[in-house]
């Protein structure tokens, strides 16, 4: 691209400085712009309607359907036009525009496109539509947000909540091992009873499993397992009915306790 003013560099071609946006970078508009939006029966056309644009059949040809009429209010207030379904506006100095999604492909130059999402200020409705990249490439921005310190005040927010529900969960899984070290002597000792009474059996597998932990060291043997054994086993002399892991469900477990005389 060739150029004859002050911006030119070696050879006539034109010195920009290369900017390209990240998502969720916001450029605020420095003039009053003009854009060409569209109708693509997708994003666009979405927009367009909040426009309160008027829109005719789909043609045999066509997989969008022509713009055939304007809002007065909106058509005076962005200087709108159309032709087909191409709708020209002019957004005012001071719209920002937050880039939303990017779209560069090789070998599909002619579906190079940013889309932006509008936030809805003043007049302008809210709303996502895209812009050629030709298009985009003449626009006169500020950029008026720091992308990098909102990411780090976002992953900031993110630690903190995650440091909070850990800490949610350490506080119940505290409460949960303080419970099963406060009944487990009390289920065992009512495992015992049921033996000498001969309501449970000693020799049933889940019966010698307890006896094999239990004669381990406390520091290995693995208390959880002891416990949920004994709730096994008891709710089964019991005849409390349980599924999976009775350990789990409020319900049996305070029918249960309520049979040992715990509530």
């Amino acid at each position: 691209m060739l150029c004859s003013d002050s911006n030119c560099g070696e050879k006539g071609y034109i010195r920009v400085k290369l900017f390209i946006p990240t998502i969720g970078v916001q450029l605020k508009l420095l003039k009053d712009t003009v854009i060409h939006i569209l109708n693509d029966n997708d994003r666009n056309f979405t927009f367009l309607q909040k426009l309160k644009c008027e829109f005719g059949d789909r043609k045999d040809s066509h997989w969008y359907k022509d713009v055939i009429g304007l809002d007065p209010v909106f058509e005076k207030l962005y200087k709108m036009s159309f032709k087909d379904n191409w709708v020209e506006l002019t957004l005012p100095t001071g719209v920002v525009l937050k880039v939303d999604r990017i779209y560069l492909r090789k070998g599909k130059d002619d579906y190079d496109s940013l889309t932006f999402t509008l936030d809805g200020k003043k007049t302008i409705p809210n709303g996502r539509f895209w812009l050629k990249l030709d298009t985009v490439n003449t626009l006169e921005v500020e950029i008026a947000n720091d992308v990098a310190a909102e990411r780090v005040v976002k992953k900031a927010k993110k630690e903190v909540e995650e440091a909070k529900r850990l800490a949610v969960i350490a506080v119940e899984e505290a409460k949960r091992l303080a419970v099963i070290a406060a009944e487990l002597p009390i289920f065992e000792k009512a495992w015992r009873q049921q033996i000498t009474s001969s309501v449970v059996s000693k020799n049933n597998n889940d019966s010698r499993m307890i006896e094999v932990y239990l004669a381990m060291p406390k520091t290995q043997r693995g208390e959880e397992t002891i416990y949920e054994l004994l709730v096994k086993i008891l709710c089964r002399s019991y005849n409390i009915p349980s599924y999976g892991n009775a350990c789990k469900d409020g319900t049996v477990m305070n029918k249960l306790r309520k049979k040992i005389g715990i509530l």
